[in-house]
């Protein structure tokens, strides 16, 4: 008795098992076995593709956050304000002061004329 011939058995099995038994079994002939192949190929090894699914809301709120984005970072940045002090003094960065032989560097003392 083959395991054709047992319907519980047969039953029990997916019709994927099902293909894989029939093109799998030798006694069965080449044509008979080519059509379960071919009938469990894209169950057996599906094809790869992309499935792209989009939100028309959500797309172009996207597209808008990222011209956003890119505005920002074109744009140049405003100045910014002079710190203040609490009774309204601004502060800005003085050079320090030149001492002794700093002071002298680079001088060139003065010609008499004559």
């Amino acid at each position: 008795m083959s395991m054709f011939e047992d319907d519980e058995a047969i039953e029990a099995l997916t019709s994927l098992d099902l293909l894989r038994l029939v093109y799998q079994n030798p006694t069965q002939p080449l044509s008979v076995r080519m059509r379960a192949a071919t009938a469990a190929l894209p169950y057996e090894f599906p094809k790869l593709s992309v499935a792209v699914t989009t939100n028309h809301r959500g797309m172009a709120n996207q597209l808008e956050r990222a011209t956003m984005q890119a505005k920002r970072l074109t744009e140049p940045e405003p100045e910014r304000p002079v710190d203040s002090a609490p009774g309204g003094a601004s502060f800005r960065r003085i050079a320090p002061a030149m001492t002794g032989d700093e002071a002298t560097i680079g001088a060139s003392p003065k010609r008499k004329p004559g």
